[in-house]
């Protein structure tokens, strides 16, 4: 285990901030009906689940190799990318 930088322990907050955005914006365009969850760990745990599963991921992570807290920052700001584009498209 290594111990966290002063800039890693944000990593871990900002991931879950764009996973809270990642999921209020796909409940908003579930909810218009104009997409279905694409996901289909989501589809079976639900919002919650997902949320509760990224917190505690990105716990493990950030003990466990905090540095590597960048790839799932960078993947989920992608999905939220990806996200807002098709709601801008699809509402």
């Amino acid at each position: 285990m290594t111990e966290a930088r002063w800039y890693q322990i944000p990593m871990y907050w900002l991931l879950n901030a764009l996973n809270l955005v990642d999921a209020t914006l796909t409940s908003i365009v579930i909810r218009a009906g104009v997409a279905t969850e694409g996901n289909p760990v989501v589809t079976w745990m639900g919002i919650p689940g997902k949320l509760i599963l990224v917190a505690v991921a990105g716990a493990f992570l950030a003990h466990v190799r905090p540095a590597a807290l960048i790839v799932p920052v960078v993947a989920m700001g992608a999905v939220v990318a990806w996200t807002l584009v098709g709601a801008a498209v699809l509402l």
